[in-house]
């Protein structure tokens, strides 16, 4: 089905969900990171059927730049309609909400953003030590793709790349605009309050304390303002920080979102000593 309605219309001929047609081309090898800081090849290779058709498409630039050719272009390619334009539109519509100052979330497929208040849509994956990142803004019919066979360990650095290419096109301004701000729902500050914990953020304590609502977090304390309901942030240096409160029916908030990754509440109290 990709072959037919995907790979074929958008020309992108080395593209293929099945490992051993992949290898009958030039194929980079995933690598291992060695100690001395050193790369070695490895000689496995991942494949897990069970993981088609939601990853594990072996594909290059080219044919990637295909793909957001058409994502750019309302699902047009060449001389067909590879997609209908309503198709597009929703893969770049928030469907599912990070709860972040940056309008972060998900649309169809496509993890969504805003930078200097342009909207950023794309992709990242990976599988074994590969790592690839798709990252388009259609205001400006523009994308930015990366593909690397030793991912691990340098992510920081090609998000790094990614977002220096970005901000040069848009050329922003040395002075960034803080985000507004609303009056807050001072009302459910109580069920906001607590600890939480998440497997990428680690330990959070909300409190409210003389009328502020409070973040500690890796041994920072801040203040923080409301930006819109449930979501409010906080400055720790030159770094703003989201966070959302998932709302309940009943009851205090179970989940908040710190910069778009999930913490639950949990009963924590500190040792008597």
């Amino acid at each position: 089905l990709m072959q037919e309605h995907i790979f074929d219309p958008l020309n992108m001929r080395y593209s293929t969900f099945d490992p051993t047609v992949a290898m009958t081309y030039a194929l980079a090898h995933s690598h291992d990171l060695n100690d001395d800081g050193t790369l070695s090849v490895q000689h496995r290779f991942g494949d897990n059927v069970a993981g088609y058709p939601s990853g594990s498409v072996i594909s290059n630039v080219t044919d990637l730049a295909h793909f957001a050719v058409m994502l750019l272009h309302a699902g047009h390619f060449g001389d067909g309609q590879i997609l209908s334009p309503n198709s597009v539109r929703q893969m770049q519509t928030l469907q599912g909400d990070m709860m972040t100052v940056s309008g972060a979330g998900y649309g169809l497929t496509l993890s969504l953003d805003h930078v200097q208040g342009v909207q950023r849509v794309g992709h990242q994956g990976a599988v074994g030590t590969y790592g690839s990142i798709l990252t388009m803004l259609p205001e400006t019919k523009r994308a930015v793709i990366i593909t690397c066979n030793r991912a691990f360990g340098f992510w920081d650095r090609l998000y790094e790349i990614v977002d220096h290419i970005i901000l040069e096109w848009l050329d922003p301004p040395k002075i960034q605009p803080a985000p507004p701000t609303i009056s807050p729902e001072k009302s459910h500050w109580s069920g906001y309050t607590g600890y939480y914990v998440g497997q990428l953020r680690g330990l959070v304590k909300i409190s409210a304390e003389q009328d502020s609502l409070m973040l500690e977090w890796h041994g920072e304390k801040m203040a923080l303002q409301a930006h819109r309901p449930h979501v409010y942030f906080g400055k720790l240096g030159e770094v703003t920080l989201s966070v959302g409160f998932v709302p309940e029916t009943a009851g205090p908030t179970q989940y908040i979102m710190l910069n778009g990754a999930p913490c639950q509440r949990i009963e924590y109290a500190l040792p008597i000593l």
